[in-house]
């Protein structure tokens, strides 16, 4: 999603890229996903799973170790965060307001090609491959508008700060500082929360880190995973 009021907006292209999916109505809380997270785990049977969560999926992951535990979970990797609580309000001052992502949701229902192609520098970079920018456009872009919407409102006025607590896990929080304002500031109050939590910083990368930098990425995510 393109935020056009880079001083206080969130990244952009959250709650775009969902794939293919059957694109129901409803259910694009976090209950619901933290639900549909449980139900796969369950079934493979995964055990000691390494949980990665970007942009408003580290919420998901959040929300799934708060509610169903840790007992199939070694470790957790956030990845650009949108936790602990996107919403500006009396008691989260450091929130994005709300009107922001009304005019979002605006800009999202009149023309949604290009209020994600503008989104794209931050997402990835300000000089992109066309290629790379065609290729993310064509996955955002499966996702249905309710669904987007709905994944806006969802990653913005849901409050992780009690879920945080729950997080005993060794953590690791990624985030570049090319990102959208918003970003680093998530990231770093999510780290504060939780205790034992690892953050690592990429100087001059976008939200997309495990795109622009990935060489990197992997390297620390393979070292995590061994740690």
């Amino acid at each position: 999603m393109a935020w056009r009021h880079k001083a206080c907006a969130p990244s952009p292209m959250i709650a775009a890229v969902h794939g293919q999916s059957s694109k129901p109505e409803t259910g694009y809380d976090y209950h619901r996903l933290a639900e549909d997270l449980a139900t796969i785990l369950d079934r493979l049977d995964l055990r000691d799973a390494i949980l990665v969560g970007h942009s408003m999926g580290a919420g998901e992951v959040v929300r799934y170790v708060a509610r169903f535990g840790s007992q199939r979970v070694a470790r957790v990797m956030l990845v650009a965060p949108t936790t602990p609580f996107s919403l500006k309000t009396a008691d989260n001052p450091e929130g994005v307001d709300r009107q922001i992502y009304d005019k979002s949701v605006a800009a999202l229902r009149a023309d949604r090609v290009g209020y994600l192609k503008t989104g794209t520098p931050a997402f990835i970079g300000a000089n992109p491959d066309p290629k790379v920018v065609d290729w993310v456009m064509a996955i955002a872009l499966q996702a249905s508008l309710q669904a987007q919407i709905q994944c806006l409102r969802a990653f913005s006025e849901t409050d992780f700060r009690p879920d945080l607590e729950a997080v005993t896990l060794p953590t690791l929080i990624v985030y570049g500082t090319a990102d959208s304002p918003s970003i680093p500031v998530s990231a770093r109050r999510t780290h504060a929360a939780i205790a034992g939590s690892r953050l690592e910083i990429y100087e001059g990368a976008p939200h997309a880190v495990f795109l622009t930098n990935a060489e990197r990425f992997n390297r620390d995510l393979l070292a995590f995973a061994r740690s």
